[in-house]
């Protein structure tokens, strides 16, 4: 992507790619050879625009050079030419940049929504990568400005870039990351977030927590576990349809299966509250996978209509 810098009658087009204290240079010498003056807080100012440029996108559809032509054409429609002092030629170049920066903005839609009817792979504007749980949903603003924020429910599995601070805001607490992989599963009262690179900074029940790779923080029904070590030798396995539980409250597993099959699942028994060491695919049949829990457990199940399954001893 280029950036174009525009003062007085003259244009210059640079590289984005370009390294930022070598743009900076490459337009300073550009303008003082254009003979406008420029001082250190010209080049403050500068820095801080390239520096928000490093998130800026094009439009998805369009090429870089369809997007310049329509914002070219809006310059050459609405503006006037009228005389003004030396200094302020650098300020109109400024101006020029934040005119491209908006006209972008007003390219792109404001907010993108997904939710996951299959485990999903979604690519962030940053180039972040964010795995989805069946079930679950985000929602980023696209805005080339914004931060690098995401509101989250359900499970995921986040691949971030380095870069700015990323926040994952959820209805139970908060994930923020600077360049890490990590998992997060926000489901009914439970609130678990894994640490796998790096480090993750974890807001929850008014309490604040650095996780490292190999340690986890779990909320179960609102009450907080602190943190503890997982194996991250395994990864998450969910990521590739795979459920595997050690000692998982039965009905999270049920949960689980409601949510990958796509069925409703009552409980007919009061002899739920235990625990289940097991896994299930979720290419395998809806029948096979009950059965195996059931048996385990010392349960029955039975089709009562289509996609509602009753769960009994």
């Amino acid at each position: 992507m280029n950036i174009v810098v525009i003062g007085g009658n003259k244009t210059h087009s640079f590289n984005l790619e370009t390294n930022n204290n070598s743009l900076i240079n490459e337009i300073i010498e550009q303008v003082k050879n254009d003979g406008n003056p420029i001082n250190s807080n010209d080049i403050a100012i500068y820095k801080k625009i390239l520096d928000q440029s490093q998130n800026w996108i094009i439009p998805e559809g369009r090429v870089e050079e369809e997007s310049w032509i329509s914002i070219q054409s809006r310059l050459e429609d609405d503006t006037k030419v009228v005389p003004i002092f030396p200094w302020l030629k650098w300020a109109a170049s400024i101006a020029a940049i934040i005119l491209i920066a908006i006209s972008l903005i007003l390219i792109v839609p404001d907010k993108e929504n997904y939710l996951a009817d299959g485990i999903t792979e979604i690519t962030l504007p940053d180039g972040s990568i964010v795995t989805l749980n069946t079930g679950s949903s985000l929602s980023f603003s696209n805005n080339i400005f914004g931060k690098r924020s995401i509101e989250f429910e359900g499970e995921g599995f986040f691949e971030v870039i380095p870069g700015k601070e990323f926040t994952v805001e959820t209805s139970k607490g908060l994930v923020t990351v600077l360049g890490t992989s990590f998992n997060v599963s926000s489901f009914d009262n439970d609130f678990i977030v894994k640490c796998y690179t790096g480090k993750v900074k974890v807001n929850n029940l008014d309490k604040e927590a650095i996780l490292t790779p190999g340690f986890e923080l779990k909320t179960l029904n609102g009450e907080s576990s602190g943190i503890q070590a997982f194996d991250t030798s395994q990864g998450e396995k969910w990521v590739s349809g795979l459920f595997s539980y050690n000692n998982e409250p039965l009905s999270n597993v049920f949960a689980e299966i409601q949510r990958q099959f796509g069925v409703e699942i009552i409980i007919g028994t009061d002899n739920i509250d235990r625990s289940f060491s097991g896994l299930f695919s979720n290419e395998d049949k809806i029948d096979e996978v009950l059965k195996t829990v059931c048996a385990a457990m010392g349960l029955s199940f039975e089709l009562t209509e289509a996609e509602k399954y009753v769960i009994s001893e």
